[in-house]
């Protein structure tokens, strides 16, 4: 986990782990989730801290291929990964919970 700070206040987290080996790829592989406290949002906290911990995972820690996710009406999340280097895979996954509103992939290299 790595903490979000705004003015010296812990608003939210980047959280990375890694995924199981998957056919499409070779190498480590890990899924990114974040959040940013809502009184915080719209401030690039969320880009720039996904950003910063998708390079040191990429440079650093040896993964080959990092990967997000979000509902696929969620704007402003779409926009921190696309900002942060991410790249939509055009993949639409539909969960049980939510099937009316499926979720988009994005990966990063």
């Amino acid at each position: 986990m790595f903490p979000i700070e705004c003015d010296g206040i812990q608003v939210g987290e980047v959280t990375a782990f890694e995924s199981s080996p998957s056919s499409e790829c070779d190498g480590r592989m890990a899924e990114i989730s974040y959040r940013v406290d809502e009184a915080y949002r719209r401030r690039g906290l969320a880009s720039e801290a996904l950003r910063r911990v998708s390079e040191k995972l990429l440079r650093e820690e040896g993964f080959a291929v990092l990967f997000c996710n979000c509902y696929a009406d969620n704007e402003a999340s779409l926009r921190v990964m696309q900002k942060a280097g991410f790249t939509d895979t055009g993949k639409l996954v539909a969960e049980k919970e939510t099937p009316e509103c499926p979720i988009r992939v994005f990966f990063k290299v």
